[in-house]
């Protein structure tokens, strides 16, 4: 079967500032046995054209041009054709920036119950300490007089409804499918990988510890790149004091938790999230 001629034509691009987003790059193809207004929009015939670029192949820059990387970052995602006679046909090749990662977020508050103080304030409180209040009974009573007290019953926690803030974080890019790309994901792979999870070191950036962050949700989309790259967004979620939960020791005639209880006596740290590095995810946005 004879090989059709191909000729580079016309090129046009989306810009935004200085970054180059997406090329359309377009070829002329010659000589063609079959019709290419058939063909499937993502997988070209080899058996009838040879030569152009394969998905995932960078965009080559201008001769000349001032920034190469500027082009360069730019890779093909998607073919398009349209048949203008029997043996002639262009061939669109869509190029996107992939290096573009789009950040968005917030921060809000959210209630919680506490028994311990929530924050420092000098000479009154101390964050992390327990929530203790105490009673002997003295000018309870008729008339102002004392009642009696038993004395385990004398302090009590505690419980106050507080609010601590939450920041919401969601990060949106393209990566290649590993069928064309050995560094490429599979996108099932990736969100059970991290969906659930909290972070087990220092992300995104110094001073966010390990387990406060928590990745919520990971969508993937073909978005018109069917079997060459996937369109990711990552959703994440962090609260400074964590997400592990803890059990404590109640009384059983307050119903509330003993006074004075410490980390594995009376209080125990329960994790219920498994834990893994984000930095492996590479965002561009947390490297140092």
């Amino acid at each position: 079967m004879p090989t059709a001629a191909i000729t580079s034509g016309g090129a046009q691009g989306q810009t935004e500032g200085s970054v180059l987003k997406e090329q359309v790059v377009t070829y002329s193809v010659e000589g063609l046995t079959t019709a290419l207004d058939s063909w499937p929009s993502q997988a070209m015939d080899s058996a009838l054209v040879t030569n152009l670029p394969a998905p995932w192949d960078q965009l080559s820059a201008p001769a000349g041009a001032a920034d190469p990387a500027k082009y360069t970052d730019l890779r093909l995602v998607r073919y398009s054709s349209r048949g203008t006679s029997g043996q002639h046909a262009l061939v669109d090749c869509h190029y996107v920036n992939t290096t573009i990662e789009v950040v968005r977020g917030g921060t809000g508050i959210e209630t919680i119950q506490t028994d311990l103080y929530p924050i420092t304030v000098p000479g009154m409180q101390v964050a992390g300490e327990d929530i203790v209040v105490e009673w002997d009974g003295a000018g309870a009573g008729v008339g102002g007089e004392n009642i009696t007290v038993p004395v385990e019953q004398q302090k009590q926690p505690g419980v106050i409804t507080a609010t601590d803030i939450q920041s919401a974080l969601v990060v949106t890019r393209i990566e290649a499918d590993i069928a064309v790309d050995a560094t490429g994901i599979f996108p099932g792979d990736v969100a059970r990988n991290y969906v659930n999870k909290t972070n087990n070191d220092v992300w995104p950036a110094a001073g966010e510890s390990a387990g406060t962050w928590l990745c919520e949700d990971v969508q993937f989309d073909p978005n018109g790149m069917d079997g060459v790259a996937w369109l990711m967004t990552y959703s994440f979620r962090w609260r400074p004091l964590g997400w592990d939960q803890e059990a404590v020791y109640v009384w059983r005639e307050t119903g509330e938790p003993a006074p004075g209880l410490v980390q594995d006596m009376g209080r125990k740290t329960i994790r219920i999230n498994g834990q893994t590095s984000f930095g492996s995810l590479g965002f561009r946005f947390a490297q140092p």
